[in-house]
């Protein structure tokens, strides 16, 4: 966004061509919430203390002017996994991000990773 190209906006061109042509489709988002465990029975405080003693002086500021919410909330949920050499011939580790927003994927990542050359490795220690 700091530094737009041409391409950049043919492909904004390209989205909104998209969205012209497809007019009746819906994006539909399951409202049902990701059963997590209750509060009481997970024991937060000891992740919240460590928390306040990483970052003291944080703390979530709320504008003055800011809405009420309406509505019921957002759940939004984060689940990230990576395997260590799971490939069997190159033993290369894997890595998978999902997001959700309610039960509903949003944004999703799965990349094998690079490899490191063991020779260069041996060159530097």
């Amino acid at each position: 966004m700091c530094n737009p190209r041409t391409g950049h906006l043919q492909q904004a061109l390209h989205v909104f061509k998209y969205l012209d042509i497809h007019t009746n489709n819906v994006l539909a988002f399951d409202p049902a919430y990701l059963a997590i465990p209750h509060p009481t029975d997970y024991p937060h405080e000891k992740h919240i203390h460590e928390m306040r003693v990483l970052y003291p002086d944080s703390e979530e500021v709320i504008p003055p002017n800011a809405p009420e919410p309406r509505g019921l909330p957002v759940q939004i949920n984060c689940f990230v996994d990576s395997d260590h050499a799971g490939h069997l011939l190159t033993r290369r580790s894997h890595t998978g991000i999902i997001m959700y927003c309610n039960l509903a994927p949003i944004n999703w990542y799965s990349k094998r990773q690079t490899t490191v050359e063991t020779q260069h490795l041996v060159q530097n220690l």
